[in-house]
């Protein structure tokens, strides 16, 4: 049952979403199984990604990630995948960042224009000690990988590598997490630039007591009912002004961020 409701109201979603706005991206979460009995991954590609495969800018045929430019403005979005997922002989993967999307990350992915922003975006946040309690797999590899990028150095282990010495001087502004169900913003200084935690659009209130979370993250008070059930963020990016305005429709507040 649970399957099938969660499915039924996934379609709603992306109507309901594409209708107001055609150029609607999704980026593929926990609970994104969307057909019983096939692997998560030919799923969502099949179903998110091939539809819009004409408006986006870069992806991987068959697989979760991709990004959109915005030439206008000088900005990229990447989508990633950092759900749990199927492995190569069907066993049940963990959260986390695997090799392959990485080699297209750092081939493709992030040589973005000389001087362009980039805006990531994943379902979990690239470390083991900020919002899940689940092991996320190869996290603080590709955390390294990321400030490599930033710096444009050489970055190189037993999982990833990528040489960004000749790279242009794209820059990571900040990345959009949501696995943690929380309200959050991490400022640059274990990675190189800001991460934006998102509490749950469904009404579900983590108590510090049994659900992992940073010191500093903000829990909305959530009722039933009212306006506090709902809660999602539309997200502002202004990259004259150097400054992202993070506006809360429901419970919670609004953020800002100079970067």
């Amino acid at each position: 049952w649970n399957e099938e409701n969660t499915k039924e109201w996934f379609d709603i979603f992306k109507r309901e979403l594409t209708a107001a706005n055609p150029n609607a991206f999704f980026v593929a979460g926990n609970h994104d199984n969307l057909k019983a009995g096939e692997p998560t991954r030919s799923s969502w590609s099949r179903e998110m990604v091939e539809p819009i495969k004409d408006k986006i800018s870069g992806y991987m045929e068959g697989e979760m990630y991709y990004y959109v430019d915005f030439p206008e403005s000088s900005v990229r979005a990447i989508c990633l995948m950092s759900n749990s997922r199927e492995g190569e002989h069907g066993e049940y993967k963990n959260y986390g960042i695997y090799p392959e999307q990485v080699e297209w990350l750092v081939k493709d992915a992030v040589k973005a224009p000389d001087g362009w922003s980039i805006l990531l975006f994943s379902h979990i946040y690239p470390a083991n000690d900020g919002i899940s309690s689940a092991r996320q797999d190869n996290v603080e590899e590709f955390a390294a990988l990321l400030k490599a990028f930033q710096n444009k150095e050489k970055f190189e282990s037993e999982i990833f590598s990528g040489d960004f010495r000749n790279y242009s001087d794209a820059k990571i502004v900040a990345m959009f997490v949501g696995h943690g169900h929380v309200d959050w913003l991490h400022g640059p200084d274990k990675l190189p630039f800001w991460v934006v935690e998102t509490g749950s659009n469904h009404v579900h209130v983590p108590e510090r007591s049994n659900w992992n979370m940073p010191d500093d993250a903000v829990v909305p008070p959530r009722e039933y009912d009212t306006v506090t059930e709902d809660l999602w963020d539309a997200v502002v990016y202004n990259p004259k002004k150097k400054a992202i305005d993070i506006i809360r429709f429901g419970s919670g507040n609004d953020r800002h961020i100079d970067l």
